[in-house]
């Protein structure tokens, strides 16, 4: 179970890589992954320095002819890429320096594309200013004398005049959506030869829009996408930003500019943004903003010819959502679009719901193609096409709806490959004969497994925390309960390895947002706890995602209301089940997680509550948030984010502003520390950046001023939640030693 493990450790020869600076006819055989056999542990529990570890495989990514994998993790303080070919047994390690990496993927079976994703506003506002003095319009300028104003013979020579300001001083500018923008480095596996995608294309700096795809030209695999060009100035009526598509030399990074027959070159009065292509590069749609008629449309090609299939007026007041391409449909007759519910017809769009539309030639648009919403799943494409082929689910289990038969069926296998555990699919080969999957739960604490169907074999890559005994490996259970109002809610109850039990200590962990999620799988804070004899309840109450829109938006003005009250339901219901003792309770969170834990302290039913990173004052914290947000925001567009891994895929916004607002509501509260009646610890990242520790400090000072029993730590660390293995150690050795001391 350990491959890469013993690689990792036998290799003394590293090379240095630079990371970028910022993605059936016949009885199927059957490859089943079975954990190990259970048993009750006997000995001491791990030392918490191993839960404190961060996964040993950060990123593990299948090439497309499936021989080959490719991997991130760190070798002590160094983080390494590593590359293993199952063919030959053979393997490379490179170092990775400087910058950040988030996501791993294949440009062909030789060069691993290292990427990392931000997401940034789409439109065409990142202009350089007109010359001081300079007319924006010609009726500003003096007519000649011979030529009467208001005739017919002004207003002509008005407009040449127009047309020639336009040329030499940039358009409107005009903000339509978001836009994921990359940073990539190429690197040959074979060689250890790596190359920048995009920055030294054409005669400016350039950047990917998004992860380019993977198409085959003239027998040659290529890279094929949207690239952003920065100027210094506007020329010939565009912005100093503007996009065009480049196929890209995955070895070389060398790149030819795409002509896509539509003036793409020159663009007068518009500007393109992106491009749909089928798998050998042939361009099948593209989207283009009109400067003129401040208008989006998206076009297809038609006989040769682009013809206008759907059109959007862009009004500024309303941060209208102009719809994204997201790839040709499963029958090439049409292609998929993100858009919102509305279709841009919404003031603002203060609770925008996105969907993945198919839009035809003609112009109509189905009804939405995902079973919820966009945020929540993830289009999956057909390897050998690259058309849509159907959606995965990010509920509290992952499940996928394939369209294609061929496909389905490994999807299908590939699923139910482990007894009592959850498969992920993360990639599977061109010939649809492998798939790579990452196994969770039960045992496991997060595994990866190459399944080759073809020779009838499963090839184990690794996992994320090797050196966790499984019989310290605590077991986990999905618990349903009625909320006070009788909801139904879920929790995930983690029970403790030993002594096995009734009338347990119980640990409640609320997780952050309000919006997130709690799922089965190893969760490095709450294994630990339960490696110490705790029970482990995390409820996913009213506000949380993965259980569709409609119970995401209940959690909207229920901050300090039913989202506490069911968590409560949920203390109450292992109570009622005999699995924890009321007497002691203790809460601890992270974020939001952090405030539901200091609120509950405040009612006194809890033997002592701990808050990481915690909001405690919901006004100051919304005015820090509103100080420090960008304008435009990208979050009033959409409360999305770009998925790391997934091309053209966006993520629910956890720490959305705009969505923060809705869950607080009107009302701005703060705990009270003449209120709380148990012992608090509070924890804080020195240099968060999402909730300051002025927000846990201020909290420190109030609790010592009125003689409550508190301790403040102070964690080295910029992330909002313990990013490093230091920050998590001191969060582990500190709570234990409060729970210790107050609820034993």
């Amino acid at each position: 179970m350990r491959i890469f493990k013993a690689i990792l450790l036998a290799s003394a020869g590293l090379t240095t890589l630079s990371a970028p600076v910022f993605a059936e006819t016949q009885k199927p055989t059957e490859v089943v992954v079975r954990g190990e056999k259970r048993v009750k542990p006997t000995d001491a529990p791990p030392s918490l320095e191993l839960y404190a570890k961060m996964p040993h495989l950060e990123e593990v990514a299948m090439s497309p002819d499936g021989d080959r994998v490719a991997f991130m993790t760190r070798i002590g303080d160094i983080r390494v890429l590593g590359a293993y070919n199952f063919s030959d047994k053979s393997h490379q390690i490179f170092t990775l320096k400087g910058g950040s990496a988030s996501a791993l993927s294949w440009a062909d079976d030789a060069h691993v594309l290292i990427s990392d994703s931000r997401m940034a506003l789409r439109g065409t506002c990142e202009n350089a200013p007109s010359a001081p003095g300079m007319s924006n319009s010609a009726r500003d300028l003096p007519l000649p004398d011979s030529v009467k104003a208001g005739s017919a013979d002004a207003t002509a020579l008005q407009a040449q005049m127009q047309q020639l300001l336009d040329s030499i001083q940039p358009p409107a500018c005009a903000y339509f959506g978001v836009r994921v923008e990359n940073a990539i480095t190429s690197l040959n596996v074979l060689t250890g030869k790596a190359a920048p995608i995009g920055f030294h294309i054409g005669d400016a700096p350039s950047m990917p829009l998004g992860l380019p795809s993977r198409v085959t030209i003239d027998g040659k695999p290529r890279l094929m996408g949207g690239f952003l060009e920065v100027r210094a100035q506007s020329v010939g009526n565009q912005p100093a930003q503007r996009a065009y598509l480049w196929k890209v030399d995955p070895e070389t990074g060398d790149a030819r500019l795409v002509d896509d027959h539509g003036g793409d070159i020159e663009r007068e009065n518009h500007y393109v943004d992106d491009w749909l292509f089928d798998s050998d590069g042939s361009l099948v749609a593209r989207s283009v903003y009109d400067f003129r008629n401040r208008a989006f449309r998206i076009e297809m090609r038609d006989q040769g010819r682009w013809k206008t299939v759907l059109s959007r007026p862009i009004v500024a007041d309303d941060t209208t959502f102009a719809p994204y391409l997201i790839g040709v449909s499963g029958d090439g007759g049409s292609i998929v679009i993100l858009d919102t519910d509305t279709h841009g017809a919404d003031r603002k769009g203060a609770a925008r719901r996105f969907h993945y539309y198919s839009l035809k030639a003609s112009g109509e648009l189905s009804s939405p193609l995902e079973t919820g919403e966009a945020s929540q799943a993830r289009p999956v494409f057909s390897p050998q096409t690259g058309r849509l082929a159907g959606f995965a689910y990010t509920a509290q289990e992952p499940h996928y709806e394939i369209a294609d038969p061929g496909l389905r069926n490994l999807y299908d296998r590939a699923a139910s490959a482990t007894s009592g555990q959850t498969a992920e699919i993360l990639s599977v080969s061109d010939d649809e004969s492998k798939a790579l999957i990452r196994v969770t739960g039960g045992e496991d604490t997060g595994s990866y497994y190459r399944l080759d169907y073809q020779d009838r074999q499963v090839d184990t890559i690794g996992e994320d925390y090797p050196l966790i005994p499984t019989p310290w490996i605590a077991s986990q259970e999905i618990l349903s309960y009625a909320a006070k109002d009788g909801a139904s809610i879920d929790a995930v109850l983690t029970l403790p390895p030993k002594p096995a039990g009734k009338n347990l200590p119980l640990v409640v962990l609320p997780h952050d947002g309000p919006q997130g999620m709690d799922r089965i799988g190893f969760d490095w804070l709450a294994q630990a706890l339960a490696s110490r004899g705790y029970l482990v309840l995390q409820p996913n109450y009213r506000g949380s995602e993965g259980y569709g829109a409609d119970f995401l938006s209940a959690g909207y003005g229920q901050w300090d209301g039913k989202i506490l009250s069911d968590i409560d339901a949920g203390v109450a219901e292992v109570v009622r089940q005999g699995l924890a003792d009321p007497t002691r309770v203790c809460m601890i969170g992270v974020g939001f997680g952090g405030y539901a834990a200091l609120k509950a302290a405040e009612n006194g039913a809890l033997r002592c509550a701990a808050s990481i990173d915690g909001v405690t004052d919901t006004a100051s914290y919304l005015a820090w948030r509103e100080a420090r947000t960008p304008s435009p925001d990208p979050d009033a567009f959409a409360s999305l984010t770009p998925s790391a891994q997934w091309p053209r895929t966006f993520e629910d916004a956890a720490y959305s502003l705009r969505k923060l607002k809705l869950f607080v509501g009107a009302d701005r509260p703060a705990i009270d520390a003449a209120q709380v009646r148990a012992p608090v610890l509070l924890m804080h990242q020195s240099g968060d950046s999402l909730v300051p520790d002025s927000q846990s400090r201020k909290l420190n000072d109030a609790l010592q001023a009125a003689g409550k029993p508190v301790d403040y730590v102070e964690l080295k660390g910029a992330g909002h939640t313990p990013d490093t293995e230091a920050a998590r150690l001191a969060v582990l050795q500190s709570l234990t030693a409060f729970l210790a001391k107050y609820n034993p």
